[in-house]
């Protein structure tokens, strides 16, 4: 599973609620959200140290974005996006630009894996003068994107791992528990 990464979220994305006991508002999550089950992102607000992710699902509805992956099953291998650098998300031309440069890279990948043939006598389906650059500092961006990604969830792994070592009252002490007792306990 990768975790989310902030800085390339948008609307109409494919989201997984992968982490129950990640991040602030673990009871709306526990309350209203299945584990594993898919959700599509309606709206987000990228904050300085917490991202709040909104659901089609639930309106209104606030989420805390740590406690969801991508959607790999569905094209969440390869992130696609125009560019990779941090610009304003509200703006729905850049989302119209997302969508077809992952249409792009869906027809140049079936291409790349001939899955998608040209017909015999037919000229090549695209200009390759001004695709095949664009193709190929495509994957390149993508395959650092990916090892980005990867590096991030490895991150959040370990984050995790030492989490879980923690009792309780180390969480509480370290700032990391924001209640004086853990949430299964409070629901006895």
């Amino acid at each position: 599973m990768q975790a989310l990464d902030v800085n390339n979220l948008y609307v109409g994305q494919r989201i997984r609620y992968s982490w129950p006991e990640a991040g602030y508002e673990i009871e709306n999550h526990r309350k209203l959200l299945r584990l594993g089950q898919i959700y599509i992102i309606s709206d987000f607000d990228v904050g300085g140290s917490y991202t709040s992710i909104y659901l089609e699902e639930y309106p209104g509805r606030e989420f805390n974005s740590v406690a969801f992956s991508i959607d790999e099953e569905n094209g969440g291998d390869m992130p696609c996006r125009d560019d990779y650098s941090i610009a304003d998300f509200s703006n729905a031309n850049q989302v119209k630009i997302d969508k077809l440069t992952r249409m792009l890279c869906s027809v140049m990948r079936a291409i790349d894996d001939g899955r998608l043939v040209p017909v015999e006598g037919c000229a090549v389906p695209y200009d390759t003068k001004e695709v095949d650059p664009w193709w190929q500092e495509h994957k390149e961006k993508d395959r650092r994107e990916q090892e980005r990604l990867l590096k991030i969830e490895k991150e959040n792994q370990l984050k995790q791992s030492a989490l879980s070592k923690l009792t309780w009252e180390e969480k509480l002490v370290l700032g990391l528990a924001y209640t004086d007792q853990p949430m299964d306990l409070k629901n006895k």
